[in-house]
C-alpha cells in the first residue's frame, strides 16, 4: 500500500523492470504464490511527478487513484497503469511535456477503470491511449490538446466508452480507433486536428516483434458515434476502414479545411450523400454494415 499527498518527487528511475521513477508492482509468480499477498494499491493525491523516467507505472494493481496530480516533463510515459491492473481512478491531473511518448497510457488488460476530467498537452506522442485488450474502461469530460500525436488513441482495445472529451490541435486524429471493437464515441469534440476528427483504423500487426499469445487482437473495427462536434480537422471529420459496422447519429460536421468540402473516405465515401441525407435532412440515425469485401471494395452494405 502506497499513500501519497502533497508531495513532489522529482529526477527518479531508469530503464529496468518495476525501477521507473514511482512503480506500484506485484511481487514475481514466485515470491507471490508462497507469500501469497492481495495485489498492490496506491492513493497519489495533490503532488508533482517531474522528471521521472515513468511519473507513474503499476503492474497488476487493484484500487489505484490517481487524483489532482501534476506530472510534467517525464521521460518516456506521465502516467503508464499496465498489465492487468484493474479498477483505477485516474481524475483531475495535469499532464503535460512528456518528452518521448505519450501523456497518459492503460495497457495490456487494464480494465474496468476511470480516466476522466484530466488535461494531456504537449506531449511526445499522444495525450491519452488505451492499449493492448485494455476493456470496459470509461474515457469522460478530458481535454487533449497539443500533442504530437493523437488526443485520444484507442490501439486493440474494445468495449471501451468515450464520453465528452475535447480533442484539438493534435498534429495526427483527434480520437484513432485501431483494430478495436464495439467503441461507443458519444458527446465528443474534436477540432482543429492535423489529420481526421475521428479515424478507424485496420493495421495487420503480423509484421512487428509483438507477442500474439501474450497481446492477441482482432483484426477489426466497430464503433457507436453518436453526438459532438467534428469541425475543421485537416482531412475531413471522419473515416474509417472496411468496419465490422459504424453507427452514427447527431454528429454536427462543420467548417471543413479541406478544398472539397466536408467528405468521407473509403466506406463511408461510398454512401456520403445517403449519410448526408440522412444526418442532416431527415434527422435520422446511419448504420452501415459491410457484407463482403473483395480487392478492398464494398461489395454490398445495409444503411
Amino acid at each position: 500500500e502506497n499513500f501519497i499527498l502533497g508531495t513532489t518527487m522529482a529526477n527518479l528511475g531508469y530503464l529496468q523492470s518495476k525501477s521507473y521513477g514511482f512503480t506500484v508492482a506485484q511481487y514475481s509468480e514466485y515470491d507471490n504464490a508462497r507469500l501469497q499477498r492481495s495485489a498492490p494499491h496506491a492513493w497519489l493525491v495533490e503532488s508533482t511527478f517531474e522528471d521521472l523516467y515513468y511519473g507513474f507505472y503499476c503492474y497488476e494493481a487493484e484500487d489505484v487513484a490517481i487524483v489532482d496530480n501534476v506530472y510534467r516533463n517525464n521521460v518516456v510515459y506521465g502516467i503508464d497503469p499496465h498489465d492487468y491492473s484493474s479498477r483505477l481512478l485516474i481524475a483531475n491531473n495535469e499532464v503535460y511535456g512528456t518528452r518521448e511518448k505519450h501523456g497518459i497510457i492503460i495497457s495490456r488488460e487494464v480494465n474496468n477503470s476511470w480516466i476522466v476530467g484530466n488535461r494531456s498537452y504537449d506531449n511526445g506522442l499522444s495525450g491519452i491511449v488505451l492499449d493492448r485488450q485494455s476493456s470496459n474502461n470509461v474515457v469522460a469530460n478530458n481535454v487533449s490538446y497539443d500533442n504530437q500525436g493523437d488526443g485520444i488513441g484507442l490501439y486493440e482495445s474494445p468495449d471501451n466508452l468515450l464520453w465528452g472529451n475535447r480533442l484539438m490541435n493534435n498534429l495526427r486524429n483527434g480520437i484513432r480507433v485501431r483494430n478495436s471493437s464495439n467503441v461507443n464515441v458519444y458527446h465528443n469534440v474534436a477540432v482543429l486536428n492535423g489529420t481526421w476528427g475521428i479515424y478507424g483504423q485496420l493495421k495487420d500487426l503480423s509484421a512487428t516483434d509483438r507477442n500474439f499469445k501474450e497481446d492477441f487482437y482482432s483484426y477489426e473495427v466497430s464503433m457507436n458515434v453518436v453526438g459532438g462536434e467534428l469541425a475543421s480537422n485537416a482531412s475531413g471529420p471522419l473515416s474509417t476502414d472496411n468496419p465490422a459496422y459504424i453507427a452514427i447519429y447527431d454528429v454536427g460536421m462543420r467548417f471543413p479545411r479541406s478544398d472539397v468540402g466536408i467528405h468521407f473516405e473509403g466506406v463511408l465515401g461510398k454512401y456520403q450523400m445517403q449519410i448526408f441525407d440522412a444526418l442532416r435532412n431527415q434527422g435520422r440515425a446511419v448504420f452501415i454494415e459491410p457484407k463482403a469485401v473483395v480487392s478492398g471494395q464494398v461489395t454490398q452494405a445495409e444503411n
